[in-house]
């Protein structure tokens, strides 16, 4: 074999081996409610939305409801992001009226709370909607961000009962958090602990000055 020939076969298997490990980060198959497949390197969880990384970092974002499923490259076994595993696994009970202000009553009983804030907070967070979902993740009757979800165990945001009990319990915490101020403990539910700490106070947030007193003049 003459040099040029051999520089020849020697820049075909580098570049065989560039394709290689290049199509090797393609890590994972995102399967699409319409049937199309796509190869990612990864994805992400955004709230109720999938992130699907591609090749030289490009992203496609994508409503949960949108993924059929998510698989390893190398594994025939299909597996869905975490986040969309409970709303497609678990049916939510559908609650009367009475059935949910019984609900409420009972969570604010429980986590020595009055009624009438815990239903003004339901009423501006979801307007009594169990299904409500929001752009940021938040999710349910009390508008659960996945964090909170996390932190409170709950296994479906969708159900009433579930979701009004984490979301009384959190509210329960703040106000310990926060030496009883109803005020930051209701910034906090709104904008996050760590937002009202770093303030030292409620934030100069206009959605959540609006939220307190929202929230604050439904109470009865």
């Amino acid at each position: 074999m003459n040099w040029a020939t051999f520089s020849k076969a020697l820049l075909l298997l580098v570049g065989l081996e560039m394709f290689c490990a290049k199509s090797s980060v393609s890590s994972e198959v995102a399967v699409l409610k319409n049937g199309r497949s796509l190869s990612v390197e990864a994805h992400e969880l955004a709230g109720d939305r999938v992130v699907l990384l591609l090749e030289g970092g490009d992203r496609l974002e994508f409503d949960w409801h949108w993924i059929e499923s998510i698989t390893s490259a190398d594994s025939t076994t299909p597996e869905l992001p975490r986040s969309t595993q409970t709303p497609l696994s678990v049916s939510s009970r559908q609650y009367s009226q009475r059935e949910i202000a019984q609900i409420v009553k009972d969570a604010a009983q429980k986590n020595h709370l009055t009624e009438s804030l815990l239903s003004s907070m339901i009423r501006v967070e979801s307007n009594f909607n169990p299904g409500a979902r929001s752009s940021r993740g938040a999710q349910g009757l009390m508008q659960l961000m996945p964090a909170t979800v996390a932190l409170y165990g709950v296994k479906n945001t969708l159900d009433a009962k579930e979701n009004v009990e984490a979301g009384a319990r959190y509210l329960r915490d703040l106000l310990q958090q926060f030496n009883q101020n109803l005020a930051l403990a209701l910034a906090a539910y709104n904008a996050g602990p760590s937002v009202v700490s770093n303030y030292g106070g409620v934030p100069p947030f206009a959605e959540t000055q609006s939220y307190i007193r929202r929230v604050l003049g439904l109470r009865r």
